[in-house]
């Protein structure tokens, strides 16, 4: 158990391919929901906290996030054969 990424293989597949920056914010949208919905926490101030970072920030981060992904290996990055 002294590799690092072994606890990783204990995650579905689409969790590993994740980046860490969005699941930050998928992460902070469910801290969102239950600061909003749960009734101790609704008459708090926690409910600003969490809502306002989701109502000024999350969107444009998500939004920026999809159209500049990150760079990956896909079919465009393969080697090409030579045509000569």
């Amino acid at each position: 158990m002294t590799d690092d990424t072994r606890w990783q293989l204990l995650l579905p597949s689409g969790l590993r391919n994740l980046p860490a920056d969005l699941a930050a914010v998928v992460v902070l949208v469910f801290l969102t929901i239950a600061a909003v919905v749960l009734p101790g926490i609704r008459t708090t101030p926690l409910r600003v906290l969490f809502g306002l970072p989701f109502v000024l920030f999350v969107p444009g981060y998500a939004f920026i996030a999809a159209l500049f992904p990150e760079q990956g290996h896909g079919p465009s990055d393969e080697e090409t054969p030579d045509a000569g």
